[in-house]
């Protein structure tokens, strides 16, 4: 296998789906995971709706999403003067042919046995979990100003992260895997950090609500439900 021959994948070995994209482990390295777009053709937007319309006639806008993930990356490493591995998303590390299609190469962050780390949805059913992590993780969210449009609990996890040669973090720590970037059609989200601290405040107020965690808007961080 030369460096211009695309990675084999098997489409039966999905580790994640989401609404965009499948994600695989890479084959020839288990800390990094491969993401496929999901490419829709025309017949998938039949409605007369301004969403399928806009799909339907301008295909440019059906990765929209994915297009505005890689810009905000690249402004949080501009902006931040902070290295890729400190910064709270999952390093990206470009894209790489494939079998099934153009792949963007994506930091795998893992749990004790090395596969998938659990998303806040499974730390929060797994029991109880320091909380106090999760607020310093949201607080770096705030301080960076990262501009995100789902901040959903399957979104983030929490688990080792992983350098561009392999190693392994010492620690475990919360990071943002998907969810980031501008993704509305008029992106003012994007104009400055007031705008893009806007949106934290809105993601976190829309997503999905767990039973024992809850959003404290107005301290910005997350809190254990008050018995009433």
């Amino acid at each position: 296998m030369t460096l211009d021959d695309p990675i084999t994948l098997n489409k039966n070995k999905l580790v994640a789906e989401g609404v965009e994209r499948r994600i695989y482990v890479h084959p020839n390295d288990p800390t990094r995971l491969i993401k496929i777009p999901k490419i829709k053709s025309d017949d998938h937007y039949k409605r007369w709706t301004f969403g399928d319309l806009t799909k339907r006639f301008f295909p440019s806008t059906r990765t929209r999403s994915i297009t505005k993930q890689h810009e905000e990356y690249q402004r949080q490493l501009r902006e931040s003067q902070q290295s890729a591995a400190s910064l709270p998303v999952s390093l990206f590390y470009g894209f790489a042919p494939t079998n099934l299609g153009t792949g963007e190469i994506f930091e795998r962050v893992t749990n004790d046995s090395g596969e998938n780390a659990p998303t806040l949805r499974d730390v929060h059913d797994q029991g109880d979990f320091d909380i106090n992590k999760l607020n310093t993780f949201v607080e770096h969210l705030y301080s960076l100003a990262i501009c995100v449009s789902d901040l959903n609990p399957a979104n983030f996890v929490y688990g080792y992260r992983h350098t561009e040669a392999g190693q392994k973090s010492p620690n475990k720590s919360w990071v943002l895997i998907d969810g980031y970037g501008d993704r509305f059609a008029i992106p003012i989200r994007t104009l400055n950090a007031t705008t893009r601290r806007y949106s934290i405040d809105d993601a976190f107020k829309r997503s999905r609500k767990l039973p024992n965690l809850e959003w404290n808007a107005k301290e910005r961080r997350f809190q254990r439900p008050t018995l009433t």
